[in-house]
């Protein structure tokens, strides 16, 4: 998902809607501003890790994300 794409979908929500995350354990916290990072897409295959990894020199095949 894009800014552009997490924005258009924000604007169709009511605005006094809080934002939560899942957390690791359960429960559920804020979210929070985050950060710029690099990302390499399609990093990991197994299913108990998310898709795409935090790296810390950009590549060639890299993307700058926003990790909330």
């Amino acid at each position: 998902m894009t800014v552009k794409q997490l924005i258009d979908h924000l604007q169709t929500l009511d605005p006094e809607l809080y934002v939560f995350r899942p957390r690791y354990e359960g429960g559920i916290d804020y979210v929070e501003p985050g950060d710029v990072v690099d990302v390499e897409l399609n990093h990991y295959t197994e299913w108990y890790y998310g898709k795409h990894e935090e790296i810390d020199q950009p590549t060639d095949t890299s993307v700058k994300g926003v990790v909330l």
